[in-house]
């Protein structure tokens, strides 16, 4: 019997991640073509500027519109107090002004909204 004929190969491959070649292949662009060192490098950093500069442009955006979204919210919030609290009054001087049932029936939207805000924060927080 003869032994079995068994065959080996080596493959590699290099991979290199980034805007600059490794070193011995930056000397390489170096020795090819005077100057090419220096326009590698300034291309590296012009690179990492412009994505440096569209990261802080995006933080920038999201910022403003968290700000506005808050701003917004903060003015609901006023309109919606101040709605209830003129609700609550007029009913307290319909009730003071003897008309009892109107009275009720009109501080009824407040305390319904005074109770869907907090218990809307309830539900929320259970979810």
């Amino acid at each position: 019997m003869q032994p079995a004929k068994t065959e080996t190969s080596l493959i590699s491959q290099k991979i290199t991640v980034g805007p600059l070649p490794p070193a011995s292949e930056f000397s390489a662009y170096e020795k090819t073509c005077k100057g090419a060192a220096e326009r590698i490098l300034t291309l590296a950093e012009n690179s990492q500027k412009h994505v440096y500069d569209l990261r802080m442009k995006a933080l920038t955006n999201q910022a403003e519109e968290l700000d506005l979204k808050h701003g917004t919210i903060h003015k609901a919030m006023v309109y919606s107090f101040v709605l209830c609290l003129i609700f609550l009054v007029t009913s307290a001087w319909l009730i003071y002004s003897g008309h009892e049932i109107i009275g009720t029936v009109f501080s009824v939207p407040a305390f319904v909204a005074v109770l869907r805000y907090y218990l809307g924060g309830l539900l929320s927080k259970r979810k």
